[in-house]
């Protein structure tokens, strides 16, 4: 296991929790006012309404819980990722008819990027100052082997190794998320983030470079 991978070595299934909830009745209220649309709606489109829900549920819901993930790690506020990530959800829904990809993580991933930079636009504009608050211990998901003591040390190394990701600089932390936690390869990463796959490796070099550093001074010190 990587150090980066300690950030989430068991993630919990987010898409059946209260966020793919929210997004689960978003999206069935939009096909729902999606049908109402029509003067005199037919069975036929009616089915077709249900194929294409249940078409996106399958194809882009299962990639909730990543999603999610690269929210948190772009925002680095837990409140603002699960409304990055619900509006990135509604946007692939209203988009999916159009559609012709085959990588829905990928596809999904881009939107989300798009929608964290227009949260970042929303909070500029405004005059919103803000404060990202690191990552709560108890949000932090560790498997628990049974050795307590061997518990919180990986604890405090995940929430570490979570730290020092939020401290790179966006361009850095966002490569180094999608492939080091997130396992894209280089090429999906370079579809999330519309760049040659050189450019994803240079990036990911750097992003390396730069984590290694901060890591030295943030990893928890074991006692002997």
């Amino acid at each position: 296991m990587s150090v980066l991978q300690l950030s989430h070595p068991s993630r919990p299934a987010r898409s059946g929790g209260v966020l793919g909830f929210l997004v689960a009745l978003t999206v069935r209220a939009l096909d729902i006012r999606g049908r109402a649309a029509p003067a005199r709606p037919t069975a036929a489109g009616a089915d077709r309404s249900d194929a294409r829900l249940e078409a996106f549920e399958r194809t882009v819901l299962p990639h909730l819980d990543a999603a999610h993930d690269l929210a948190r790690y772009l925002c680095r506020d837990a409140v603002a990722a699960e409304d990055v990530a619900q509006e990135a959800v509604i946007r692939a829904f209203r988009a999916f008819d159009g559609w012709r990809g085959v990588n829905a993580r990928a596809w999904l991933l881009a939107i989300v990027r798009n929608c964290h930079f227009d949260w970042r636009a929303h909070n500029r504009a405004a005059g919103v100052v803000f404060d990202p608050a690191p990552l709560d211990e108890e949000a932090v998901d560790v498997a628990a082997p049974d050795d307590p003591e061997a518990t919180l040390l990986r604890r405090d190394e995940a929430t570490a190794v979570r730290r020092t990701l939020e401290a790179l600089p966006l361009r850095q932390r966002e490569v180094l998320v999608l492939r080091d936690v997130e396992d894209l390869s280089y090429r999906e990463i370079a579809e999330v983030l519309a760049v040659p796959i050189g450019t994803v490796m240079s990036r990911l070099a750097r992003a390396r470079a730069a984590f290694q550093v901060l890591w030295a001074g943030a990893r928890p010190k074991r006692e002997v």
